[in-house]
């Protein structure tokens, strides 16, 4: 289990700590912004799908062995590599008072090798926000943001540089383990010190479809070439899900009333070769949905009941593949200054005090970053 555990702490530690430079570069923003609402979401797994019966779904996956999945990550020559990409577009609007857009790219790949022990990643995040709220006076007032971020990793540290809040790019490094520690210590626990890494052989496919079905999912399924599953949810989903979770019937009755759907895809795929190999999953959404307070009058209290009509979308995807490249980052970013103490500092005083009036506290360098060179 070694190898398991030690890929599972380099993936995980980079993953938190990337997403706290995006975090760090957002933190004092209403909103993120976002157009291009009629864009294609990328994400979809092409294959002829066709849906199966309980003993076709079993025999399919009766035929494929878990463990296979992502190779022997014991051996001593372990190695894995992952590609992910995620563009979302989102937006919200109150009646006339409030009209938020947004849109969010990432791209990250990591790689991991047994022996020699190596793990690197490399990768970039953007976002666009549009803000306009009505002052008092009755007065459109916008704000709008750009921010960039270009991120990287070894098995110490993530690197990043931010642009978009000022003249000059605002750089730092974040220690993994420390990190790690602290968001682990938030919940109870130390990720770091989980005794048991559930691994690839343990990875159970029949139970996920199954959970899929009790939840009013469909399951379409292309046995062609490999091993190709689309999974569908509905609007239906939701309510199986609140349900599930204990939500009062009533309530949840009265929630359907006020929402209507004008859009609703969610789908979620995943593919596996023809060696039994994963290949890649995605999920692809557009979810278009507008609520009527009225109609939530029971349950928020007249006063809020009397808010404009409240509309939201969200559409994108986002994809996770296998890859064989190994990353390679640059040295100069191992000389940026240490800001895991600010980016710990800021996250207690949201969780304990609100958001601080000051974000971590990184070295500002003019100039282009480093990080992808």
């Amino acid at each position: 289990m070694k190898n398991k555990k030690r890929i599972f702490a380099a993936f995980a530690a980079a993953a938190v700590a990337v997403s706290m430079f995006a975090f760090a570069g957002c933190g004092d923003n209403d909103k993120p912004d976002g157009d291009d609402t009629n864009k294609t979401p990328a994400g979809v797994i092409e294959g002829d799908y066709k849906e199966k019966n309980d003993e076709e779904i079993k025999d399919i996956v009766d035929n494929l062995n878990p463990g296979d999945l992502f190779g022997d990550l014991e051996s001593p020559t372990a190695s894995l590599g992952m590609h992910v990409t995620e563009e979302t577009e989102m937006g919200f609007a109150m009646g006339m008072y409030m009209v938020a857009n947004s849109k969010v790219n990432f791209d990250y790949k990591m790689s991991y090798a047994a022996q020699p022990e190596y793990a690197a990643g490399k990768g970039s995040f953007g976002l666009d926000a549009n803000v306009s709220m009505l002052d008092e006076t009755g007065t459109p007032q916008s704000q709008t943001m750009k921010v960039s971020a270009d991120v990287c990793n070894d098995m110490e540290y993530v690197y990043g540089s931010v642009s978009g809040l000022g003249d000059a790019a605002m750089t730092g490094k974040i220690d993994m383990d420390k990190l790690l520690e602290y968001v682990g210590g938030i919940g109870g626990m130390s990720l770091l010190e989980t005794s048991e890494i559930t691994g690839s052989s343990e990875f159970d496919i029949a139970g996920i479809l199954a959970m899929a079905q009790s939840f009013g999912i469909g399951i379409a399924i292309d046995d062609s070439d490999g091993v190709k599953v689309k999974l569908s949810a509905t609007q239906e989903t939701i309510w199986k899900a609140l349900a599930a979770a204990d939500i009062d019937e009533e309530m949840i009755t009265t929630v359907k009333g006020a929402v209507t759907f004008n859009k609703f895809q969610f789908d979620v795929y995943f593919s596996i070769d023809k060696d039994g190999k994963f290949d890649r999953a995605s999920e692809v959404m557009d979810i278009d949905v507008k609520v009527n307070p009225a109609a939530l009058s029971d349950l928020i209290g007249e006063e809020y009941a009397q808010m404009p009509e409240i509309t939201a979308y969200v559409k994108g995807s986002t994809v996770i593949e296998v890859i064989t490249e190994k990353v390679t980052i640059s040295d100069t970013v191992k000389a940026y200054d240490d800001v895991t103490d600010g980016i710990i500092a800021m996250i207690d005083g949201m969780i304990n005090q609100g958001a601080p009036d000051e974000g971590p506290n990184v070295e500002v360098k003019p100039g282009d970053s480093d990080v992808n060179a």
